[in-house]
């Protein structure tokens, strides 16, 4: 059992990027959601509480603050912690360019799992999300809108953790690299 607040936009278009579930779920001890397969990329954060994701061979222990990646055609299983369930939020996207976005971020098949410390902000836009439901243009842009919120809170301050055997690597989102790009490129302006 399950206190959720869901939505779906289901979409098969040539969008660049869209929104096709999104909300906010609060469990009971060992619920489970699948396993199953997603035909889109969803991307959960933990708000409170722990549980476990499972994909292929592999099982990450996930706590507050902590999120996982889904990959379109994969299947994967997810449980709450018996002692102490977690809560989290979920972002489901689609479009021609949603494997970009979510590669901006940082994740891929390689790198599901990440950190973030900005949870209160993500949970902040996906509740607005869940207030404009109505299918209107003005608010289908401005779903969009917080959608693109979502991913730039994301490429701010997410950290990637790999999980090697028993140790782990940590690696910073995508933003930290462009810095690098952008400071080369200023120092060749200079030197013209």
């Amino acid at each position: 059992m399950e206190n959720k607040i869901v939505m779906e936009f289901p979409q098969e278009n040539d969008t660049d990027l869209y929104l096709n579930v999104f909300g906010h779920s609060i469990t009971e001890p060992l619920h489970k959601a699948g396993p199953a397969v997603k035909t889109f990329y969803l991307i959960h954060f933990v708000l409170e509480g722990e549980g476990d994701f499972y994909v292929g061979n592999a099982h990450y222990h996930l706590k507050k603050g902590q999120g996982f990646l889904i990959e379109p055609g994969t299947q994967t299983f997810y449980q709450a912690d018996k002692d102490d369930p977690w809560s989290y939020l979920w972002i489901g996207v689609g479009g021609t360019n949603a494997g970009k976005y979510i590669r901006d971020i940082g994740l891929n098949s390689e790198q599901l799992i990440f950190r973030s410390e900005s949870g209160e902000e993500l949970k902040k836009i996906v509740l607005d999300i869940l207030k404009h439901t109505e299918s209107t243009t003005s608010n289908l842009y401005y779903l969009q809108g917080r959608l693109y919120d979502f991913f730039s809170v994301l490429t701010k301050d997410v950290v990637i953790d790999t999980y090697l055997g028993n140790s782990r690597e940590k690696k910073y989102g995508r933003e930290n690299g462009y810095g690098e790009y952008i400071k080369e490129a200023m120092a060749f302006i200079k030197n013209e």
